[in-house]
């Protein structure tokens, strides 16, 4: 499908933004590829599920990194302008560096820079527009740089200053003025990092004088419908991920490939695909009918990603004391089923739950992340037939997890957790840059 030119500001949220940029995701054909230079298509997604879940991650991480890039270099250029960087770039003395020094933090303590807009403009701005140009606002989000920001780009600025005085020139040696520059850039991708579910989540508040840099929305629109698409993927049956493995089987003993198997006639694709429901249902056949009492038993976490990664992730939650050391295998079994093997366990009797060492936010976190991603589903944690998405993440926690010594997480716990996710929360950067981030990285 070919995406629509649009602009941030000529839209209210990201769903009229999309709709807008992509069409309407129902009314889009079965064969059409969702994302251009993709195979991806809903009939793909409908036969690989996992793979198609797994590719998408992948374009929706790209899509992040590239915009942490962008936004990063955007508030350093916001920052070090291009005459401010000459000017940087020209100090010779103490005095020239104590002039700008002192325009630095003057511009800083007002909170907007006077010089934004060259004089070299003919256009006559009115003065509200000027007023919101000359702003010192973040990127993307328009709202007042945090205090935290400020303070680290002094003392940015501090050491560029330090440098300075001392930098000799040689073709080999960076100039303190690049340094202090893409010291700036990674404060700002830290910051949106740790930032990036609220940004994606509330749509900015655009006023006279503030744009809407696209190379920041073009990422920002392919992370979104990544995340549509993801939740077509979550609403396909759990037993499809079983066929796939079937059928993928079958492609790799006749070696065709997934985008050879793609451009077969429908004819000849529905072939192939009997051929591995044959051996499905086989497989169903072979395996030992169990019954149980829903009331003495618990459901089991489906999880789609594979035992490697899974076993990837309980190793990193171990090593860093966010769970009490288990062996890997009564880790899995007592918790987890791997969606793509036929089995004849979808429930276990009442378990030793993980004990998690953490807070309850970070757990929050951690799960909503494996279920946005399509890593694990929650699917079997409906308690009443109405239960929404959130409530069977907080059943799945309550079913599987608990505090030292037994200690029930309760649900209103978990609910509690839940409202204390705002924009303002204190973020635990060790758990980021360590849980999270590998969860992104799966696939």
């Amino acid at each position: 499908m070919h995406n629509r030119d649009t602009y941030p500001t000529d839209h209210k949220d990201y769903d009229e933004l999309l709709e807008f940029t992509y069409g309407n995701f129902n009314e889009i054909a079965l064969e059409t590829p969702l994302i251009d230079g993709t195979n991806i298509s809903k009939r793909f997604c409908k036969l690989f599920p996992k793979v198609a879940s797994s590719q998408i991650q992948q374009l929706r991480v790209s899509a992040e990194d590239k915009l942490m890039r962008v936004i990063g270099q955007n508030f350093a250029n916001m920052i070090v302008t291009s005459d401010f960087h000459n000017e940087l770039s020209r100090i010779e003395t103490k005095e020239e560096l104590t002039l700008i020094s002192t325009k630095f933090h003057l511009i800083w303590d007002k909170g907007y820079d006077p010089d934004r807009i060259p004089s070299s403009h003919n256009v006559d701005f009115s003065q509200e527009f000027k007023k919101g140009y000359q702003k010192l606002v973040m990127p993307f989000t328009n709202k007042r740089i945090p205090y935290s920001l400020i303070e680290k780009t002094k003392q940015a600025f501090s050491e560029f200053k330090s440098r300075i005085m001392v930098f000799s020139w040689a073709p080999h040696i960076t100039h303190p003025v690049k340094t202090f520059e893409y010291r700036l850039q990674k404060i700002a991708e830290d910051y949106y990092q740790d930032k990036l579910t609220d940004i994606l989540t509330v749509y900015p508040v655009f006023s006279d004088g503030v744009g809407a840099c696209m190379s920041e929305w073009n990422q920002v629109s392919t992370i979104k419908w990544c995340d549509v698409i993801q939740d077509y993927i979550r609403a396909i049956e759990d037993s499809q991920y079983q066929r796939e493995s079937e059928l993928l089987n079958v492609l790799s003993e006749k070696a065709v490939s997934l985008e050879m198997f793609m451009s077969l006639s429908i004819e000849t694709a529905l072939i192939l695909q009997n051929e591995a429901e044959q051996h499905y249902q086989q497989s169903l056949e072979n395996k030992q009918q169990t019954k149980s009492s829903a009331e003495q038993y618990t459901p089991l976490i489906l999880w789609r990603r594979g035992e490697k990664n899974l076993q990837s992730l309980w190793k990193i939650l171990a090593e860093n004391g966010y769970i009490e050391h288990k062996e890997f295998h009564q880790f899995l079994c007592n918790h987890f089923q791997l969606v793509d093997k036929v089995t004849d366990t979808v429930k276990v009797p009442l378990i030793q739950k993980i004990v998690w060492k953490s807070s309850t936010v970070n757990l929050l976190e951690m799960v909503e992340a494996l279920e946005r991603f399509n890593i694990i589903s929650a699917h079997s944690f409906n308690r009443k037939t109405s239960t929404g998405r959130t409530g069977r993440i907080r059943n799945l926690i309550h079913s599987h997890f608990c505090r030292p010594n037994n200690k029930e997480i309760s649900l209103a716990a978990i609910r509690q957790a839940a409202h204390r996710k705002t924009p303002n929360m204190k973020i635990d950067y060790g758990f980021n840059h360590t849980v999270l981030k590998s969860i992104r990285s799966m696939q």
